[in-house]
């Protein structure tokens, strides 16, 4: 994407040039570089996907869910949902994005206590696996599953926080 921008062979927008540097650069710190997005090297589309699903997750219907949640509990029991479909789907698309990215860091971690070696600086998944330390400290009660959903919710967030500067 850069080398055609630099050589005047195409024009790029740079809000979508900082989306692209922001996923690549914060996926790669928290999950290790080899396992970080490669939002640069790819079609814009692919960006253009993930963006389109996070922001049907962050649509006005959520507040019902988020701050009244008795309400959309009655209105759910009574087959009416208030969240639009299009939340839904997005919200699965993006849960399974960030298991496939934790699905990598554990390999990776998984690997390394095996071996006992030393991987390279920057393909250590070193926010993922301190975050994961720190639930299996705190939250001993959790199944395997609920603790990895933790640490993924976690890493969302992070990601997500940086990433999602509205135009």
């Amino acid at each position: 994407m850069l080398s055609r921008v630099i050589h005047g062979e195409k024009e790029t927008d740079g809000l979508d040039l900082s989306y692209h540097i922001c996923s690549d650069f914060l996926s790669s710190f928290i999950f290790g570089y080899s396992n970080g997005t490669t939002y640069l090297n790819q079609p814009k589309s692919v960006i253009t996907e993930w963006r389109t699903h996070y922001e049907n997750t962050m649509c006005h219907e959520t507040f019902f869910a988020q701050e009244l949640p008795r309400l959309y509990r009655l209105m759910r029991f009574l087959s009416i949902d208030l969240l639009p479909s299009k939340y839904r789907d997005s919200k699965k698309f993006l849960e399974r994005w960030m298991s496939d990215m934790a699905s990598k860091a554990e390999t990776v971690i998984n690997q390394k206590h095996k071996t006992r070696l030393q991987l390279a600086p920057a393909d250590e998944p070193i926010v993922y696996e301190t975050a994961r330390t720190a639930v299996n400290k705190d939250s001993p009660h959790l199944s395997e599953q609920n603790k990895r959903e933790e640490v993924a919710s976690e890493m969302f967030d992070h990601i997500c926080k940086v990433t999602s500067i509205s135009p």
